[in-house]
This record gives structure tokens, C-alpha cells and sequence, in this order.
């Protein structure tokens, strides 16, 4: 084996065992990046006061809509380039940034005041910041996704959004397909301060909101696909 200059080891990637080892630190990197986002997951199916299985459904709707996403050609190539089984992991701790809201809030019944709305919505820089102390123990694309979809799910395609009123495109993919995925499921189902809509009336919603709240592209599949959306909502 070659030595370098100080009289260690130089190794080559075509040297013995090197390129097993560097897959099995790759997946012991990927493993324990899964177990970090499944102990987020647990710890928000935990602290998911108010909106039931929200944490579940969001992942299950996710996976629904990419994988129908896949079959257009407008996203194909994005959505593998990007490891959209990523996207659908990052997706159930797209609200990780609650948790640093007092139970006072999240579960009020009547409308929040402008200091209570301002907490609310602070949650999206809160789960960035949480992501952010995470980023040595993430693997890239995975850290990637789960900044983006806690940052930017509640960023409107017009740029009327929040936190950074990002516009179109400049919102990232992941966090495009969890804005609609969010508010379809918080329209369908109970929450503190309202009651769970017919499938039928979130989804005019959803069609009102193509081109300003949502992706327009994104929606039209989004509402092709509302059978499959109905049954994993459990509606």
C-alpha cells in the first residue's frame, strides 16, 4: 500500500474494503438520520394536541400526492433528483416549532389576539432554528428537507405568505407540497377553534386557492387524485 509524505496510509478508494466501508458508514449515517427524524415524529404525535393524528395523516397525504406527482413529467425529474422519499419523511415534523407554543394557544377556542397569532406563526422560524442545532447529526438532503418544509409550508405562491413571503418558485418544492397537503387536512378534520368541513367543501377551497395560496400545478393534481386523498384522510 502507497505511503504518503508523514508515513501513514494512503488510501484509494480501489484498495481493499475501503468502498465497503465507506457504504457502511453511509448507511450507519442514513440509519441514524431516520431514528432522528422518527424521535421528532413521536415527540409531535406526542405534543399533537387539538388536531388528532395530524402528524400521520400529513405523511400519508405526502406520499399520496408525490407518488402521483412521479408520474408527470413536470416534476419527475425534481422529485428524484431531490430523494423524494426524503420529502415524505421530512413531512411529519413540518410543525416541529409548536412545541415551543404554550398548550393556551394551540388549543383556544375562540380567535387568537395579534400577540397569540404572532407566536402561532413563529413556529416556522422556531422549527428551522430546531433543524438548524440538528444539521451535524442529518444526512444532506434529509436536514435539507426538514428545514424547508418547517420554514416555508406556510409560504403562499402569490408571496402573501409568512414567515419571508417567499413567491412561486422560490418556495421550495418540499415545502410547496406540504402547504397544500397542511390545509387540506386542517380543513377536514377538528381543531380547537373549528369544526372538521365535508371533503367536498376543503376541496373547493383548495381549488379557490390555485395560483394564490398553492402551486397551480401541484393543485391540479392534488385534485385529481381527491379519492385516494378522502380515503387516507380517513373521511
Amino acid at each position: 500500500m502507497n505511503q504518503n509524505i508523514k508515513g501513514q496510509p494512503n488510501l484509494r478508494v480501489g484498495d481493499s474494503n475501503i468502498s465497503e466501508l465507506l457504504k457502511t458508514l453511509h448507511n450507519e449515517v442514513l440509519g441514524t438520520t431516520k431514528n432522528i427524524v422518527d424521535l421528532l415524529t413521536r415527540v409531535l404525535e406526542y405534543r399533537d394536541v387539538g388536531s388528532g393524528n395530524h402528524v400521520r395523516r400529513t405523511r400519508d397525504l405526502t406520499e399520496i400526492l408525490i407518488l402521483e406527482m412521479l408520474q408527470n413529467e413536470k416534476f419527475e425529474k425534481e422529485l428524484t433528483e431531490q430523494d423524494y422519499l426524503t420529502i415524505i419523511r421530512a413531512a411529519p415534523i413540518h410543525d416541529i416549532g409548536k412545541i415551543a407554543v404554550s398548550d393556551a394557544i394551540l388549543l383556544k377556542e375562540g380567535k387568537l389576539s395579534g400577540d397569540e397569532m404572532r407566536i402561532v406563526r413563529n413556529h416556522t422560524i422556531v422549527g428551522g432554528q430546531i433543524i438548524d442545532s440538528m444539521k451535524d447529526l442529518l444526512e444532506e438532503k434529509t436536514f435539507k428537507h426538514c428545514k424547508e418544509v418547517c420554514l416555508y409550508h406556510h409560504e403562499r405562491f402569490d408571496g402573501k405568505g409568512y414567515p419571508y413571503k417567499l413567491k412561486g418558485t422560490e418556495i421550495p418544492l418540499s415545502a410547496r407540497i406540504l402547504a397544500i397537503v397542511d390545509v387540506y387536512d386542517a380543513l377536514v378534520n377538528v381543531r380547537p377553534y373549528k369544526q372538521a368541513l365535508f371533503h367536498h367543501d376543503a376541496m373547493v377551497i383548495i381549488a379557490d386557492g390555485m395560483g394564490t395560496n398553492f402551486d397551480p400545478d401541484i393543485t391540479e393534481i392534488f385534485l385529481e387524485i381527491e379519492s385516494k386523498l378522502q380515503a387516507a384522510a380517513d373521511l
